[in-house]
């Protein structure tokens, strides 16, 4: 069996990086309808856990710990996996990238050129 090896803790800050980020921005991500009912579960799925900057190793991360009496938090789950899963595809944030969608200057070229290729994976 396939699997994947993931920071939980980077996801996790990336996705609600996304929700934070003002509609129509670059990078961001919005639930469609205006209705605040609709996404009441999902929303509290995305918020059933909440981030703790932890410094270790000479470096400062964001850990995320489960809220008391919030038990469920499968959909935060699958939204930080369809975050990996679109990472390890190919997939990158528009604000990553000039409006051209090419890099620019010499450096990013070169820094493109450089960049490991990522390999296709083939499942059964």
């Amino acid at each position: 069996m396939r699997h994947v090896l993931i920071d939980t803790n980077f996801w996790k800050s990336c996705v609600h990086q996304r929700f934070a980020t003002p509609v129509g921005d670059r990078g961001s991500l919005s639930l469609w309808g205006r209705s605040g009912s609709v996404h009441r579960l999902f929303s509290e799925h995305m918020t059933a856990e909440y981030r703790v900057r932890v410094e270790a190793r000479g470096r400062v991360v964001d850990e995320w710990k489960a809220r008391v009496g919030k038990p469920d938090n499968h959909w935060f789950d699958g939204m930080v996996g369809c975050g990996a899963a679109a990472s390890i595809l190919g997939a990158v944030l528009l604000e990553r990238l000039p409006r051209s969608g090419k890099p620019t200057d010499a450096k990013e070229r070169q820094q493109e050129k450089e960049r490991p290729k990522r390999q296709k994976v083939r499942y059964l």
